[in-house]
């Protein structure tokens, strides 16, 4: 039995079936595949189909199928087209993202730490650009106070680690490394991680786990208990309230870590403002007013 499965027990009195289908990894599994899965499932009726695949929904709503469907990820819902509106879904589809448009406030915190940058690198894939243009009305440039900010579209993990290689010839004094798929996987990241600091340049990272394997500094969303969402989801589909009635939960938290001994390698003499700021250091031996007990929101 599921987290979520007990959760919505504990809530529900009323009797309800849960059924599990396994579904192959999203890179492998061919959409026409999963279409029919879909309308074969759409046949029985179910109150909802719990996925934390985003693209299943969208696969779904793709051909007209219109089951209920509770889901979540790192995803912009609305980007990802299984959302019309952040405030009310107006399709079947419900649940949470991890999802919230802070580019601009990481970029905004690297200049804190690292007043001295000036060109800041930032590397982006077709969905981060969607992502982008649905939230900001088809603005795509990244823009802070103080210093131009130069993208580079990738896909490879390679292209990545050329382009950190070719820093000074680029112009690139510091970075924003965001999730993509290239380095989802802690070995690669930390490949990221180590061609910055190879060349001593300061860099902002999506989430904490960057910081940790020696990043210098990360703000990211955090999203308390996920299964509750979903629990909480489900309860208002089985007491008969509409899936497009239901929003979209998102991130009203955020969580900003940074690396002391990355900071005194890149000789950065950081503001007690900013320090006050902090919510975790690594590695975990400071002092006030910085903290290092501090949960961790994320991890690889």
């Amino acid at each position: 039995m599921t987290k979520v499965e007990v959760l919505l027990r504990q809530k529900n009195s009323r009797l309800f079936k849960a059924e599990f289908v396994a579904l192959p990894h999203y890179q492998t599994l061919e959409y026409a595949n999963l279409a029919a899965l879909l309308k074969t499932l759409s046949l029985q009726n179910p109150i909802a189909i719990v996925t934390s695949d985003m693209n299943v929904p969208k696969v779904a709503l793709t051909n007209g199928i219109s089951i209920p469907f509770v889901t979540g990820g790192l995803a912009d819902p609305v980007a990802l087209g299984i959302s019309k509106s952040k405030n009310g879904t107006r399709t079947s589809v419900t649940g949470y993202t991890k999802y919230v448009n802070i580019d601009e406030r990481r970029l905004a915190i690297l200049r804190e730490i690292s007043p001295s940058s000036r060109r800041i690198g930032v590397f982006y894939d077709d969905i981060i650009m969607a992502e982008r243009k649905a939230r900001n009305g088809s603005q795509s440039a990244y823009v802070t106070d103080g210093a131009d900010v130069v993208p580079f579209k990738v896909e490879l993990l390679s292209e990545v680690l050329t382009a950190i290689a070719n820093s000074k010839s680029l112009g690139i004094d510091s970075w924003y490394i965001q999730l993509m798929p290239h380095n989802y996987r802690k070995a690669d990241a930390i490949k990221i991680i180590e061609a910055i600091n190879r060349l001593k340049l300061p860099a902002i990272y999506e989430n904490m786990s960057f910081v940790e394997s020696g990043g210098l500094a990360a703000y990211e969303s955090v999203l308390f208990e996920p299964e509750l969402i979903w629990a909480q989801n489900l309860q208002l589909l089985l007491d008969g309230v509409k899936a497009e009635n239901i929003p979209f939960a998102e991130p009203r938290h955020f969580f900003f870590s940074l690396n002391t001994d990355q900071a005194n390698r890149l000789k950065l003499k950081l503001e007690p403002k900013i320090l006050r700021q902090v919510d975790r250091t690594f590695p975990c031996a400071a002092k006030p007013p910085l903290n290092c007990s501090a949960a961790n929101p994320q991890k690889f």
